[in-house]
């Protein structure tokens, strides 16, 4: 698990999380800090999430648990410390850990790990995609315009040569 920087949690129906170690020493530097610095999944409130993600986190958690997904997977950003500015790009996976015997799920355990730098290079292929396609525009454009520039001057000379042969 620290060598792929995955944090292990279990969670239960009333989403009472629990993080599976405390050992942070798979993670960036500047986010191993004591536990008391550290953010959680308390209190009925995904604090570590960043708020536009969380309902999509609880939504893909409550499908597992209602049985309508045998593993829920997302990707979400959020942060890990209570001081941090800018928050970081997770991926969640999730499938049940228990059932009663009705076969109800009552716990759920999954694996979060961050994948900031697969997010950044993903924008930057994005980004460098864009920056193609709109190249490739220009030079379409420009070479529209040139072909019309010289085809210009081009049909007026033929045209005169023609009159000129068939003068003769």
């Amino acid at each position: 698990l620290k060598s792929v920087r995955a944090m292990p949690w279990v969670i239960g129906p009333k989403e009472d999380c629990e993080i599976l170690g405390n050992d942070r020493s798979g993670l960036p530097l500047s986010l191993q800090v004591p536990e008391e610095d550290q953010l959680h999944l308390q209190d009925n409130d995904f604090a570590a999430i960043d708020a536009e993600y969380r309902a999509l986190v609880r939504e893909e958690v409550r499908k597992v648990f209602a049985g309508e997904k045998e593993i829920g997977d997302i990707e979400f950003k959020g942060r890990i410390t209570r001081f941090q500015v800018d928050s970081v790009w997770f991926r969640a996976t999730c499938t049940p850990l228990r059932r009663d015997a009705e076969g109800k799920v009552v716990s759920v355990v999954g694996c979060t790990e961050i994948i900031e730098e697969r997010k950044r290079a993903e924008f930057a292929m994005l980004e460098a995609k864009r920056r193609a396609e709109e190249s490739d525009l220009m030079k379409s454009v420009f070479l529209s315009n040139m072909s019309h520039e010289v085809r210009t001057p081009l049909n007026a000379i033929l045209g005169f040569s023609k009159l000129i042969s068939s003068a003769e």
